[in-house]
């Protein structure tokens, strides 16, 4: 800490001592500023998020109720699709009707 010998340099001290003070209030301010507008987009970009998930998720309710069936179809082709996809195959689906052709690794 700094001596302080004469009533000048005190008060030259406590002056010092009061900017820093300001500075690192006002610097402070903004950053929590910029935190705060960061924290505030992500609530916006998870509530869209979740928007959307609610919507999907009610269009496939209203589905399900008029036909169950398509919707029980679509998701087990989805789900089949996926542990294919994860396993490294494929599936071929021909354009006219014969059978779709599952390609294991």
């Amino acid at each position: 800490m700094k001596m302080v010998s004469t009533i000048s340099d005190l008060f030259s001290f406590i002056q010092q001592t009061q900017e820093s003070a300001s500075s690192f209030v006002v610097s402070t301010q903004a950053q929590s500023s910029v935190y705060t507008q960061g924290a505030i987009t992500d609530q916006h970009e998870r509530l869209a998020e979740v928007h959307d998930t609610m919507a999907e998720f009610i269009g496939l309710h209203d589905l399900y109720v008029s036909n169950p069936q398509l919707i029980m179809a679509g998701i087990f082709s989805e789900r089949v699709g996926r542990v294919i996809a994860q396993s490294g195959g494929s599936i071929i689906v021909p354009d006219d009707s014969e059978s779709p052709v599952i390609i294991l690794p």
